[in-house]
């Protein structure tokens, strides 16, 4: 059950988000499915929902600062993508929770990723000095390299080491969803590579730069 302790904290973000609602009577009432469901369906309002509903299960301290959360209620990426177009259309059906932004963490990202069937994970690709680790929590993606396709299902793990120029990236295949963790350093001045693609990435001041295999930008 959640734990709330800094109401007035909980006053201003409801305020926000729901105008002249009291949140204090939100808090108190029962709220009906079909409110529910409306407020759900808005992914930029899941973790002031998370503050109200108790069964979302979310810690709050004095102030500001976030405990701990259920990972599965963390709010969705506003954005679907970063790559540009027509990559970014290709990453239909993927739906990424980042879980370290919430607590501030800023030396590596941390997502709970879940694949719809045919969805992919990413293009292939290699980072140049970024690090990157799965962990599967449901369901049966195939996984591709180097080294050709191989089968995960839960509970299995896989590491990408940097520099190795190893493509890889997830599909899910099966006519389930795939739930995984995802986890990455954010070394500066990193590059990707894509092997299938005509496309180039560049991380700088904290940002992914696109452009294609000549160059030129998109």
């Amino acid at each position: 059950m959640a734990k709330i302790i800094d109401f007035t904290l909980l006053d201003q973000r409801c305020n926000l988000l729901f105008g002249s609602k009291n949140p204090a009577k939100l808090a108190k009432l029962s709220i009906d499915n079909n409110t529910f469901a409306k407020i759900r369906a808005d992914k930029n309002l899941e973790l002031v929902l998370a503050l109200i509903i108790p069964d979302y299960e979310v810690l709050m301290s004095e102030g500001e600062k976030l405990i701990a959360i259920k990972a599965s209620n963390a709010p969705t990426r506003t954005k679907p993508s970063n790559y540009p177009e027509p990559f970014a259309s290709r990453m239909v059906g993927r739906e990424k929770h980042p879980l370290g932004d919430l607590f501030g963490i800023t030396n590596f990202g941390v997502n709970l990723t879940r694949l719809a069937p045919m969805a992919i994970s990413a293009l292939r690709h290699a980072h140049t000095l970024q690090d990157e680790f799965v962990y599967i929590l449901e369901g049966h993606p195939t996984l591709r390299t180097d080294e050709g396709c191989t089968q995960l299902c839960p509970g299995m793990c896989a590491g990408f080491k940097a520099g190795t120029g190893n493509g890889h990236h997830l599909i899910n295949e099966t006519k389930e969803d795939v739930l995984y963790l995802e986890i990455g350093d954010r070394t500066s001045s990193d590059s990707g590579s894509y092997p299938y693609d005509d496309l180039m990435a560049n991380f700088e001041n904290g940002l992914w730069r696109f452009v294609h295999k000549d160059g030129t930008p998109y």
